[in-house]
């Protein structure tokens, strides 16, 4: 155990007598001998304070000899009474009350020599600050087992690193085409497949395709004609998390149909429900639906309304986001699941969707038709028949010709 000792100055031996405690002993006898310097409280002792003790008890190996002190330990100072022993003088640490030494060699090497003498050698560690930084390295688990050969040879060196970083993510590799980052750590090539899989399924419903998004027809009975849906190519499970060249091009298919509708005296909605955004089970879709002027206007306090009506008082989040000037992307985190509906381009509304279990998927289709009064209202989506091969083929055929004076895909294929 390591005690503390503070040299104090008195009169011309530099230091105080030891009290005498019970049975004539010094404390400072019954003191030294546990400490094992035999010195008392008020002088005496070892001769240094706390640090220099620290330095005598290591004082056995090199970090001693390099700070220029013996492996016996540092001066005596006084006669201790308890133990009758006597030790050598004492060094002077403190001078007219206040300290001007730590050491007693502090009048022989400065602070860069002994930082020096100490960075050389690190008896403790053996070899020095850089042996020692190097030892701990190696010893650590991510570099157990690679040597300077599989890391720049045989390029095994990156392979263990990686195959240890799927391991403890919890990713598998498939064929070294693993994806980082992706939800699960799924595959690029499965989550291709699906992408690939899915527009094959719906491609006779395909009006018009850029490079990341394309223009179908509904599957089911349109509200209106001209009611049609966009998506991407790939496999992407909202607005809030798709890349910068399907946003673009999304836009520029609403701006065609807003254009489309125009020209008939009409007015676009654009409806979209982002859920289950982890599992990939569902992709980015955003319905476009045309109303008549009178309707259109209307249509901002319906949805208003009906938001209203399926938001939970408790929820922890605002049940209506205005969204007018900034955007989905803008108005809702990544992540997030939401109901966002577009008044044109300029101004919509969203939805936080809390219970993503008992939110509607058709909610936006089911305010539309509530307010416009279709046969269809009320009807979930899910209970509804799919149009036969042949009405869907006429459905494509009409909203191609109507399209075509709109369609912005055709620079990509001039170039």
């Amino acid at each position: 155990m390591v005690t503390r000792a503070v040299a104090r100055d008195d009169d011309d031996d530099g230091g105080r007598r030891p009290k005498k405690g019970k049975g004539g002993k010094s404390k400072g006898g019954d003191r030294g001998r546990h400490d094992g310097g035999g010195g008392g409280y008020g002088g005496g002792g070892d001769g240094c304070d706390g640090v220099d003790r620290i330095a005598k008890v290591l004082g056995t190996g090199s970090l001693a000899q390099a700070w220029g002190m013996d492996g016996g330990g540092g001066d005596g100072g006084g006669e201790d009474e308890g133990d009758g022993r006597k030790q050598k003088g004492r060094t002077q640490l403190y001078e007219g009350g206040e300290r001007t030494r730590f050491f007693a060699d502090d009048d022989k090497h400065g602070l860069a020599d002994l930082y020096a003498a100490a960075k050389r050698t690190s008896g403790a560690m053996g070899g020095g600050t850089d042996a020692a930084i190097a030892e701990v390295i190696a010893g650590s688990k991510k570099f157990k087992g690679l040597s300077a050969e599989d890391e720049y040879d045989h390029d095994d060196g990156a392979g263990m690193l990686e195959s240890r970083r799927g391991q403890k993510g919890g990713q598998k590799s498939h064929g070294g085409n693993t994806v980082w980052g992706a939800p699960g750590g799924k595959n690029i090539s499965i989550m291709a497949e699906k992408a690939e899989q899915r527009v094959a399924r719906i491609r006779p419903l395909i009006v018009a395709q850029g490079n990341f998004v394309y223009l179908r027809v509904p599957e089911t009975e349109p509200i209106a004609r001209g009611h049609c849906v966009f998506e991407p190519l790939a496999l992407e499970p909202a607005s809030t998390m798709a890349s910068d060249e399907v946003c673009d091009e999304l836009r520029n298919f609403k701006k065609c149909i807003i254009q489309l509708y125009a020209q008939r005296g009409q007015a676009a909605v654009f409806l979209e429900v982002a859920v289950r955004l982890g599992t990939h089970k569902r992709c980015l879709a955003i319905e476009a639906v045309p109303l008549p002027t009178a309707d259109f206007e209307a249509a901002p306090a319906y949805f208003r309304k009906a938001i209203s009506e399926v938001s939970d008082d408790n929820a922890q989040h605002k049940a209506l986001i205005d969204t007018s000037g900034k955007g989905i992307r803008r108005s809702i985190p990544p992540g997030f699941a939401y109901f966002h509906v577009e008044f044109g381009l300029e101004r919509g509304f969203a939805h936080h969707i809390e219970d993503e279990a008992t939110f509607p998927l058709d909610f936006g289709r089911q305010v539309l038709e509530g307010m416009l009064e279709s046969d269809d209202a009320g009807i979930p989506l899910h209970a509804r028949r799919k149009l036969s091969a042949e009405a869907q083929a006429q459905n494509v055929l009409a909203f191609r010709c109507d399209f075509e004076p709109f369609d912005w895909t055709k620079l990509l294929r001039e170039e």
